[in-house]
């Protein structure tokens, strides 16, 4: 009488195992046909078993980024005279705030993406003017929509004068206010009082903590704008994040320092930042190395096993697991693969049910 063959436990390659669980490289249908018959034996059981699970499967990424307040900008002084006043490091600057003082006069924060190149006047017009408009309204001065610099601007900007304590001119000139994307948070100081306001005065960064990171350009799909990712801290927790911007940077060709051993071109990477919604996640962390793990594919509601648990069928070829049943017996059922995510491959096959029990090694 012949003997049955029992399949052997495979080691499946072309699997990278990453830190925090996650496998970069997913497998769609490498072998086996789900609708053969199982068989069934009656045999020494497996020494261990786990559960056939349904749940959303994650296959991941992970890479090296930075915690920061991202990039500092410089802001320079467009005003004759001195230097007399300058604010901490590390303070909060918001729209309305004084970022620095020249002859005891305030340079005011407003927000908008188009920096001051000329003095705003009666009659001028521009994305400029309508972003003094709209910065106008938000400190609720009654300033008119677009671009255009009407009686009702002058007017509204001689009330804000006057609170500020400056001369009411109903003119802004270039260098009496500096314009943000938003509240900054004061990184640096590049003078001194007592310095002409000419020059460097302060350098500025994003008040919230952003985490910055660099893919590979074969990666780039990895990032999506809007995307959530995971941020994992030095501790171990793992924050979400989304990512803010994604911008390709290719090195100078003739920038030797960007190239490799062998005189290897410079490569050309993507840059990506991303959001940390909820900063408390963040107390006590002003800057730090951090993983950031980018999902690269997802099966929703897979049913999956161990990677230990698949078998190798050595006649048929394909995939198999060992479904471990009542009084003794095991039944080896051929599986499709799907995607392998977190030590875990997904699976399909004739009579597999969630909560069934399979076979692997101890």
């Amino acid at each position: 009488m012949s003997r049955k063959r029992w399949p052997k436990t495979v080691l499946v390659t072309g699997v990278v195992v990453l830190a925090g669980g996650g496998v970069s490289v997913a497998a769609l249908a490498l072998g086996g046909d789900a609708d053969t018959t199982a068989a069934t034996h009656s045999a020494q059981l497996p020494s261990a078993t786990s559960e056939i699970s349904r749940s959303d499967l994650a296959a991941s990424k992970l890479v090296a980024g930075e915690l920061g307040y991202g990039d500092p900008v410089t802001v320079s002084g467009r005003l004759p005279g001195t230097v007399t006043w300058l604010p901490e490091p590390g303070s909060t600057v918001g729209r309305g705030d004084t970022l620095f003082k020249v002859d005891n006069q305030p340079v005011t924060v407003m927000y908008g993406t188009v920096p001051m190149y000329r003095d705003l006047v009666p009659g001028t017009q521009g994305p400029d003017v309508e972003q003094l408009n709209d910065n106008l309204r938000a400190l609720g001065y009654d300033a008119p929509d677009g671009e255009d610099y009407t009686a009702r601007t002058a007017a509204a900007l001689r009330a804000l004068q006057k609170k500020r304590g400056v001369k009411t001119t109903g003119e802004l000139k270039n260098g009496q206010a500096a314009f943000a994307s938003g509240p900054i948070r004061v990184a640096a100081l590049e003078a001194a009082v007592g310095d002409p306001a000419s020059g460097r005065i302060l350098r500025h960064t994003s008040r919230e903590k952003r985490v910055s990171a660099e893919l590979d350009v074969g990666d780039q799909g990895l990032a999506k704008k809007g995307a959530s990712v995971g941020v994992v801290l030095p501790d171990g927790t793992t924050v979400t994040g989304k990512v803010s911007t994604v911008r390709t940077v290719s090195p100078p060709k003739d920038d030797a320092s960007q190239q490799g051993g062998g005189g290897e071109e410079p490569q050309t990477k993507v840059e990506v930042e991303i959001e940390i919604p909820d900063q408390k996640n963040l107390k006590g962390l002003d800057a730090a190395t951090v993983d950031v793990k980018f999902i690269s594919a997802i099966a929703q509601k897979a049913m999956s096993v161990p990677v230990t648990a698949l078998v190798a069928l050595p006649d048929e070829g394909g995939y198999a697991v060992q479904v471990v049943e009542g009084g003794g017996r095991t039944r080896t059922v051929p599986v499709t693969l799907g995607l392998f995510a977190q030590g875990r491959v997904e699976i399909t096959g004739k009579g597999l049910r969630e909560g069934m029990r399979v076979g692997v090694p101890k």
